[in-house]
C-alpha cells in the first residue's frame, strides 16, 4: 500500500475557511485583538476644559439684571453682599481700594467722584450705576436712569472764546449719599461738537426721591469747567464748605464690551 508524505511548508497552518470579503485571510488572532490608538482621553481633556470655561461664565449668563459675581472679592464690600458687573474688573485696584474704604462705613455722608474719556462713556455709565446700588444697599430696587440735555453758559461762553485747553471730551460722575437720604448720582458729559450743551444723566434707587441735589451737579460742574481751562483732571476734588469731604478722583477705564453696547 502506498504511503503518501506531504511536504512541509514554511507558513503555519491556517484555516481555509476564514477569509474577508476581498478573498485574503483575516488577521492572526494575537494582530485582531491588538488594542488600537484611541481618542478617548483627548476626549475627556477637552470635556474638562469645556466645563470649566462653562463654569467660569455661568455668573454672567445667569440671573440678568440681578445680582453679579464680587467685584474683584473686595474684603468688606464682599461681605456685606455687594456685587459689581463681571466687566467692571478692568477698574484699576486703586479704584476697588477707594471705594471699599468710602463705604466701610454706612453711617457718613460720602461722596464719589470719577471721570471717564468718551471712549469709557457707557463704562462708566455702568459703573455709577452699581456704585449706587451699593450705597443703596442693593434693597431700594434696581437704580432708576434718567437723561436730558441742558445748556451751561459757562461752558458755552468758554467753548465760544476758544478758551477751552482740551477738545477731548470727558465725563463726570458725582455719586453722593447724605446721611439720612438715600445716594444720587450726576453725570455730566459735554455734547459732540462742543457747544455748551451738556447731556445731564441722573442715578437714583426707584423708591426713593433726594431731598438735595444741589451738591453734585455743582460739584461735576466745577470740576468739567477746571477740566477744559486747565486740560488737566485734577487728583482730588473739594465740596466747597467741607474740607473734610476732599477726596481722590477716580479714573474709570473703558470696557470694550460695554461701549460695544452690551447692557449693564
Amino acid at each position: 500500500m502506498a504511503h503518501y508524505r506531504h511536504a512541509p511548508s514554511g507558513e503555519p497552518d491556517k484555516d481555509p475557511g476564514v477569509e474577508d470579503e476581498d478573498g485574503c485571510p483575516d488577521p492572526s488572532p494575537s494582530r485582531a485583538l491588538a488594542p488600537e490608538d484611541s481618542d478617548f482621553l483627548p476626549s475627556i481633556s477637552l470635556a474638562a476644559a469645556l466645563l470649566l470655561i462653562f463654569i467660569s461664565v455661568l455668573p454672567i449668563l445667569s440671573q440678568p439684571g440681578t445680582v453679579f459675581v464680587p467685584f474683584n472679592k473686595l474684603g468688606n464690600i464682599s461681605r456685606r453682599g455687594a456685587q459689581f458687573h463681571p466687566l467692571l474688573y478692568v477698574q484699576h485696584r486703586s479704584t476697588q481700594l477707594i471705594l471699599e474704604t468710602l463705604t466701610k462705613n454706612q453711617e457718613e455722608t460720602i461722596t464719589i467722584v470719577a471721570v471717564a474719556k468718551e471712549s469709557a462713556t457707557r463704562t462708566l455709565v455702568c459703573f455709577s450705576k452699581n456704585v449706587i446700588a451699593l450705597l443703596s444697599k442693593q434693597g431700594q430696587g434696581d437704580p432708576v436712569i434718567r437723561q436730558k440735555i441742558m445748556e451751561v453758559q459757562t461752558l458755552k461762553d468758554m467753548m465760544n472764546d476758544s478758551k477751552a485747553r482740551t477738545s477731548e471730551v470727558f465725563s463726570i460722575s458725582v455719586m453722593t449719599r447724605r446721611q439720612g437720604d438715600v445716594p444720587h448720582c450726576t453725570i455730566l458729559r459735554p455734547t459732540r461738537p462742543m457747544t455748551g450743551h451738556i447731556h445731564l444723566t441722573e442715578i437714583m434707587p426707584q423708591d426713593g426721591e433726594v431731598t438735595m441735589r444741589t451738591e453734585a451737579p455743582s460739584i461735576a460742574h466745577d470740576l468739567l469747567e477746571h477740566l477744559y481751562k486747565t486740560g488737566q483732571v485734577p487728583e482730588t476734588f473739594e465740596v466747597k464748605g467741607s474740607p473734610k469731604h476732599d477726596g481722590k478722583i477716580l479714573h474709570v477705564l473703558g470696557d470694550p464690551y460695554l461701549e460695544s453696547g452690551i447692557v449693564c
